[in-house]
């Protein structure tokens, strides 16, 4: 992809996720899932957060603890705690103590933080 019709692309993404649209969610799940630049598959994340849908866990939750890319992952950290819902502690704590990438447990620590968990980062 060009760099123009990347920035683009990460344009429209954004703007999926402040219009909070839940008709855009299957776009940005086919992007988070699928999209070959980890920029915009991280912003994907994020604007599935801010759309706030519960459908969306399984694929974050996924992202979370099986994709490799760093700031993916932290993003779909935030987006679970944007999104709220206690079912994704299990994984937030999972990663939080065992993940090997200091940032990510740091971001899974603001996830349950921000879900109102108390949680003590060492």
């Amino acid at each position: 992809m060009k760099e123009k019709e990347q920035t683009l692309c990460h344009s429209a993404v954004i703007a999926l996720g402040k219009i909070k649209d839940k008709s855009a969610l299957p776009t940005l799940l086919n992007i988070l899932m699928q999209d070959p630049s980890v920029d915009i598959r991280s912003q994907a994340a994020l604007a599935l957060g801010e759309i706030r849908d519960k459908s969306v866990l399984p694929a974050l939750l996924k992202v979370l603890t099986e994709y490799g890319a760093s700031e993916i992952r932290i993003n779909a950290a935030l987006a679970l705690s944007k999104i709220g819902d206690t079912s994704a502690k299990p994984a937030l704590l999972e990663v939080m103590t065992k993940d090997e990438d200091a940032n990510i447990r740091e971001a899974a620590a603001r996830a349950l933080k921000g879900m109102d968990a108390f949680v003590e980062v060492k």
